[in-house]
This record gives structure tokens, C-alpha cells and sequence, in this order.
């Protein structure tokens, strides 16, 4: 069987991934084109859905009073609590969806929490136990294309994904060569 049909065929995910050491570094390099908080907001397309990653990344689109059709959240900025986000994230959601997802992980749970608000119209905020560093792989796999997808790169600026499928295959070789974990 092929890990496509096993893995990530059907949309869902089998097991837990978690980030193996050779792919740390690959990671480090943007995935889509690296800008400045002002240019990554002159770059978004009307009428598209976009969808942030990131505390830092979605509180430059909420500063200029955009809010993403979805952001995923862990109250952290560069690692470090900040018990001033939760303020700013209230009420800009129409759901709230919590997830447990550990540091170097992507977990069915944020994986599924993914898919489920990509269908819905809502604007959604999924809150992250532990870390959400990963979570713009399934974003950018699973989103339609024309979708634009924004995380932050600490101490380097916000990376813009077009959803595409160039964009979904470089994730998809990716999201291939993480392990599994049945531990969850």
C-alpha cells in the first residue's frame, strides 16, 4: 500500500506525525514567499479564504482589523506565555475549537480540527495546547486552492503560501517523510 492511500489519501490521519531531526533545518526555509507584516497584508487576495498560523502572524492581520477565516493559535509568542493575547483573540471567532498538539507534532486531533473547520463558514479559532509551529502543513494540504495561508518565521518576518498544487505537493513530501506515532 502506498503511504499516499494510507497516510493522507482520504484527508484524515491515521496516526500522530511527529517531526523527525533531518527535517527540523528543512523547515527553517519558507514554504512560500518570506515578507514584512505590511506587505503579507497588501498581498492578500479578495474574495479568497486565507487562514493564519501563529500568535505574531495573526495579531498583524487583527491589528489591521482582518480576521482569517481560520488562525490557530497557542498564546505564546517566540515560546514564551503571553497572557495579554488572550484578550486580544476574544470574540473574534464564531467557533472555538481546542486542541492538545505537543511541540514537533501534528496530531489527528489538530489535524481533524483542520479539515472540519476548512468546510465551515465560520470563522473559526483553534486554540493549541502545547504547540502549533507545524499546523501550517495540514493547513496548506488540506485547504482549497486560491486559499493563502500565513505563518510566522521567528525573527525573519511572515510566510504567504498561494494554496496550490506546487504548494500541496511540496507539504504533501513533507507531511510523507514525518513519523508516526500511536502513542496518542
Amino acid at each position: 500500500m502506498s503511504m499516499e492511500s494510507s497516510r493522507l489519501g482520504s484527508g484524515s490521519l491515521r496516526a500522530d506525525l511527529f517531526l523527525p531531526a533531518e527535517l527540523r533545518e528543512e523547515l527553517r526555509e519558507p514554504l512560500g514567499d518570506l515578507m514584512s507584516g505590511n506587505e503579507v497584508i497588501s498581498a492578500l487576495k479578495e474574495g479568497e479564504k486565507w487562514y493564519t498560523v501563529g500568535d505574531q502572524c495573526t495579531l498583524t492581520f487583527i491589528e489591521e482589523n482582518i480576521v482569517p477565516d481560520i488562525f490557530i493559535i497557542d498564546y505564546r509568542i517566540k515560546r514564551e506565555p503571553n497572557p495579554e493575547l488572550a484578550a486580544r483573540f476574544q470574540d473574534l471567532s464564531e467557533v472555538t475549537k481546542t486542541v492538545v498538539n505537543p511541540a514537533g507534532m501534528i496530531t489527528r486531533e489538530l489535524w481533524s480540527s483542520i479539515l472540519e473547520s476548512l468546510s465551515s463558514e465560520k470563522k473559526t479559532k483553534i486554540e493549541v495546547d502545547g504547540e502549533e509551529d507545524l499546523a501550517a502543513l495540514p493547513c496548506i494540504f488540506l485547504a482549497q486552492d486560491g486559499a493563502q495561508v500565513a505563518y510566522g518565521l521567528p525573527d525573519r518576518g511572515v510566510v504567504l503560501v498561494n494554496v496550490n498544487e506546487a504548494s500541496k505537493e511540496k507539504v504533501k513530501r513533507i507531511l510523507e517523510r514525518m513519523g508516526e506515532s500511536n502513542a496518542s
